[in-house]
């Protein structure tokens, strides 16, 4: 039973963010690749119906499905920003 408990126990373990007051620069860094990651999956996903292959066999509801999979993918790197 200790065991279990020891596994669910936070002792000895760092707060979330704590690595931040180490190098300032792992913010900076973490801060950066979201801003990247969201422009270009809002990128990829405002171009998508754009693309040269639209016509390809793909049905209309996939091509939605999967533009707003990755709008959806780069709001939650925008929201962490």
């Amino acid at each position: 039973m200790n065991l279990i408990v020891s596994w669910f126990s936070s002792k000895g373990v760092l707060p979330h963010g704590f690595c931040y007051q180490w190098n300032p620069l792992v913010g900076v860094a973490a801060r950066t690749s979201d801003v990247l990651v969201a422009a270009a999956t809002f990128l990829i996903s405002a171009n998508y119906f754009d693309s040269p292959w639209q016509n390809a066999t793909c049905t209309t509801a996939l091509k939605r499905l999967v533009g707003r999979s990755l709008a959806a993918c780069g709001m939650s790197h925008a929201i962490e920003v």
